[in-house]
């Protein structure tokens, strides 16, 4: 970058003029050479880029319970970042490992002592089966289903609602025929939209009745 001296009529010049860009900078003109900003397309610049949207995706998309699961993590570790970075820190590793994400941290409540879900026998289910704390009643349980897609997380999450205290199993059903899944079970005090404590996830990966 070198410094501009300009004539008395001009007094400014500023932004681009083909391959020459002009700028200022206290009082100082200068003028450099146009270049091209590269963004990067290596494999592992793709797949960062990739996990980032997937990340996003899923806290915009899953709302505000998850949100506060992390804010509280946040706040109560007292590391130096929001929840939104900490899901991000978390996740965005998982994603590039082809490993299931970390939806929730908890907020005072137990997860569930066990998950197994397997395929039903009909097209696009599958069967989850679950043993909840005994010390805990009238409690929700809350599925979410995300697709494997080469067995990366997908950035489409499906919330199914089992209500309170459910009898196990619990039937996903709408999923893509023959698909591989990252089931996530999580319980709290009521239903997802109005929960204020939820446990943190418990996942299991399995496929979809075909």
């Amino acid at each position: 970058m070198s410094k501009v001296t300009l004539s008395p009529i001009i007094t400014d010049v500023r932004n681009r003029m083909g391959n020459i860009v002009f700028s200022k900078w206290k009082d100082t003109n200068y003028v450099r050479q146009y270049t091209i900003h590269s963004t990067g397309n290596s494999e592992r610049q793709i797949a960062v880029r990739e996990a980032f949207a997937t990340a996003v995706s899923i806290w915009k998309n899953t709302g505000s319970t998850l949100h506060a699961s992390w804010d509280t993590f946040a706040r109560e570790q007292g590391i130096n970042m929001s929840g939104y970075n900490a899901f991000m820190k978390a996740n965005i590793s998982r994603i590039l490992e082809n490993s299931a994400m970390e939806l929730f941290k908890s907020t005072g409540e137990n997860g569930p002592v066990s998950l197994n879900a397997g395929s039903a026998p009909a097209s696009g289910e599958i069967i989850c089966e679950f043993t909840l704390p005994a010390s805990q009643e009238q409690r929700h349980v809350i599925f979410f289903a995300q697709r494997a897609e080469n067995g990366k997380p997908a950035e489409v999450l499906s919330m199914h609602e089992a209500g309170a205290d459910p009898a196990s199993p619990f039937t996903i059903t709408g999923l893509e025929p023959g698909a591989e899944y990252y089931v996530y079970a999580v319980i709290a005090d009521a239903a997802y939209a109005n929960a204020e404590t939820i446990s943190a996830t418990v996942c299991i990966t399995t496929t979809a009745g075909a």
